[in-house]
């Protein structure tokens, strides 16, 4: 069985804007990749608090970025795992929405899992988990 690359998605600049905004966090114009620049691993449980609060889809998916990249800057301790139980089902119940940043964070490309980032092994299982796969697939 062979599972396609979903479509690339990135945060809107308006979502950016507003997230700032509402978290305090940094926005200059040379932030590239903003969502995982501001990402702070101290400040996760405001993050996860800040999306439950969020309807705008846009702005949930860049939260999610940003809560992604502090959980796996977590050491690898009893925080990071408490931290994927909390975010599990939210990827689950709003996969079309974080289907692309599971994608992503998952490392598929990469065969060694030593190779990717921590969190990578929970994002594969997640994929494999909302796609009713229980083998491994092929990736394309």
């Amino acid at each position: 069985m062979l599972i396609q690359k979903p479509l690339h998605k990135c945060p809107t600049k308006r979502a950016i804007d507003e997230l700032a905004n509402e978290l305090g966090l940094p926005n200059e114009p040379h932030m590239q990749d903003w969502e995982w620049e501001v990402a702070n691993p101290l400040n996760v449980d405001k993050y996860i608090q800040h999306y439950f609060t969020l309807t705008d889809e846009d702005k949930k998916f860049t939260l999610m970025e940003i809560i992604i990249q502090a959980v796996d800057d977590q050491e690898k301790t009893v925080n990071f795992s408490k931290y994927l139980g909390i975010i599990e089902p939210i990827l689950k119940n709003s996969f079309s929405l974080h289907e692309w940043s599971v994608w992503y964070w998952a490392s598929f490309e990469r065969d060694n899992l030593a190779d990717c980032w921590l969190i990578s092994p929970f994002m594969r299982e997640v994929w494999y988990s909302a796609n009713g796969l229980f083998d491994k697939p092929h990736i394309s």
